[in-house]
């Protein structure tokens, strides 16, 4: 009877520091969020008589809410006004971020706020105030 109590005592021990082991072992994934996606944003610069407006910059300029990564570039605007901010890689489910555009001479010429969404493309217009003084030159 002693002998048998002895082994069910060893095989619990043993079966408790294998799981025991395997709790101190096993490494804990990092504290990841589940909702890693992709995301961007596109639109156009006019003006206010609704012309297309080229070589606007556009800059991430803040994070307002959320956890994104934001790839470091300002993208200018073509012939027609158009720009794309893509390959932003979400971490929330919705990013709120703020975006400034600049003229030539670096002045900033509109400031906005865009919502993105998990796995969507959003868009952002900006009508500016179109002169040769806020545009550094540009019609």
């Amino acid at each position: 009877m002693v002998n048998r109590t002895l082994v069910i005592i060893v095989v619990a021990i043993t079966v408790a520091s294998a799981i025991a082991g395997l709790l101190v072992f096993t490494p804990r994934s990092a504290e990841v969020n589940p909702t890693v996606c992709p995301s961007g944003f596109e639109g156009t610069v006019t003006d206010q008589d609704s012309q297309p407006v080229d070589g606007i910059r556009v800059v991430v300029s803040g994070l307002v809410s959320g956890m994104a990564n934001i790839p470091e570039i300002a993208p200018e605007t073509d012939l027609a006004g158009s720009y794309s901010f893509a390959s932003i890689t979400l971490q929330t489910a919705e990013v709120e971020i703020e975006v400034a555009v600049h003229g030539m001479d670096g002045s900033r010429v509109g400031l906005e706020v865009v919502t993105l969404t998990c796995g969507e493309t959003s868009i952002l217009d900006f009508v500016i105030q179109s002169s040769m003084n806020d545009l550094g030159g540009m019609n």
